[in-house]
C-alpha cells in the first residue's frame, strides 16, 4: 500500500459518519499530499538558503575584520589638508615652516638649532586649556583683534579671526612677545603650507580616520576612538632602521619584501624591509579590527616619500 491509499483510507474512515466518499476522493487526496510535499521542500529550500548565507558571512570582531587571505580594496588617494595660513615673517636662525597633522587638524612648526619653537593651531571653536594652567595672562592687541597672551612654561597667543577661526600661537617661553607678536601678524590668510606626507599609498585603509601626520610617522584611528597624539587603538605606520627588525616572529615575504610579522596581546605589528637600510612598521591594534593578511597586503604598498624621516623613537 503507498501513502497515497493509506491516506485515503485513513480519511474514509475518519469522515465515514460525515460524509458519501466522492468519486475523485483519492485524487484530491493526493493534491493535497502534492501540497504538503511542495510546502515541506519550500521550507527545506529556505533553511537550506539561510544556512549558506550564515556559512559565507565573514566572522566579524572590532570595527573592521577583512576576511583572511583577502587584499585591502582600493580606494582614492589619501587626501591630506594643508595648513591655512602662510608665515610671511622669517625667523632668523629657524628652520623653514613645517605643516602636520595632529589630532585631525593641520598645524604648523617652526623650530631653531637651540631648541626654540613656534606652533600655530587653526581651530573653528575655541581651543581647548593648556595641559599645564598659565601663571598669567593679559589682554594682547593682534591683528587689530583683542587677543589673549599668556604665560607660564609656554608663551600663547590666542585670538578670533574675522571669518570666524580661532587662531593660537604657542611658543618657547624664550621667544620675546615682540616676536611672537611679528609672527602673528605677519600670517597671510591667502596662503597656506602644505602637509608633506612621509608615505604614499596604493590603498588606504577603509572606515578609518587620519588623526596625526608627522616626517616619520602617520597614524588612522577608527570613528569612536578619540583624536589624540596617541599610538594606542590605532594602526600606526612608521619608518624605523632596518636594524631594529626584530629577530623574532614570523617570515614572510610579500611584494619582494621580506616581512616578519610579531603579534602581542594588544596589536599585530608588520614590519617590512625596504632594502635600502630602512624598514616600513606597520603596527595595528585589535581595537581597528584589522588582521594579520590585511596588514600583510597593505605593507606592499606602503613607499615613503622624499619627505620621509626614520622615527627616532
Amino acid at each position: 500500500m503507498d501513502e497515497i491509499e493509506d491516506l485515503v483510507r485513513s480519511t474514509l474512515v475518519r469522515r465515514s459518519g460525515e460524509v458519501t466518499p466522492h468519486a475523485d476522493l483519492a485524487e484530491r487526496v493526493r493534491h493535497r499530499s502534492r501540497r504538503a510535499r511542495r510546502r515541506t521542500q519550500s521550507v527545506v529550500a529556505a533553511a537550506v538558503a539561510a544556512a549558506a548565507v550564515l556559512l559565507a558571512a565573514p566572522a566579524l570582531a572590532g570595527l573592521l575584520r577583512p576576511s583572511a587571505g583577502t587584499e585591502p580594496a582600493a580606494k582614492p588617494a589619501l587626501a591630506v589638508e594643508p595648513f591655512p595660513l602662510l608665515p610671511r615673517l622669517a625667523l632668523g636662525g629657524y628652520g623653514p615652516p613645517v605643516a602636520e597633522i595632529e589630532k585631525g587638524r593641520p598645524v604648523l612648526r617652526q623650530s631653531s638649532a637651540d631648541g626654540r619653537w613656534v606652533a600655530v593651531s587653526v581651530t573653528s571653536t575655541p581651543p581647548s586649556d593648556p595641559d599645564e594652567p598659565p601663571t598669567s595672562s593679559r589682554q594682547h592687541e593682534v591683528r587689530g583683534r583683542a587677543g589673549t597672551l599668556t604665560f607660564g612654561t609656554t608663551r600663547t597667543l590666542t585670538w578670533q579671526e574675522g571669518d570666524g577661526r580661532w587662531v593660537r600661537i604657542q611658543a618657547d617661553s624664550r621667544v620675546e612677545v615682540g616676536i611672537l607678536t611679528a609672527y602673528a601678524e605677519g600670517l597671510d590668510a591667502a596662503g597656506s603650507v602644505p602637509v608633506r606626507v612621509p608615505f604614499h599609498f596604493d590603498v588606504v585603509p577603509d572606515g578609518l580616520v587620519l588623526d596625526n601626520v608627522t616626517t616619520a610617522v602617520m597614524t588612522f584611528r577608527p570613528p569612536d576612538v578619540p583624536a589624540s597624539t596617541a599610538f594606542s587603538d590605532k594602526l600606526v605606520v612608521s619608518l624605523s632602521p632596518v636594524e631594529q627588525m626584530p629577530t623574532t616572529g614570523e617570515s614572510a615575504t610579500v611584494g619582494g619584501r621580506s616581512v616578519r610579522i610579531t603579534r602581542g596581546d594588544l596589536a599585530i605589528t608588520v614590519h617590512a624591509d625596504l632594502g635600502d637600510g630602512r624598514m616600513v612598521d606597520i603596527q595595528a591594534a585589535a581595537r581597528t579590527g584589522l588582521d594579520e593578511a590585511w596588514l600583510t597586503a597593505f605593507a606592499a604598498g606602503v613607499h615613503p616619500t622624499a619627505d620621509a624621516a626614520v622615527s627616532a623613537g
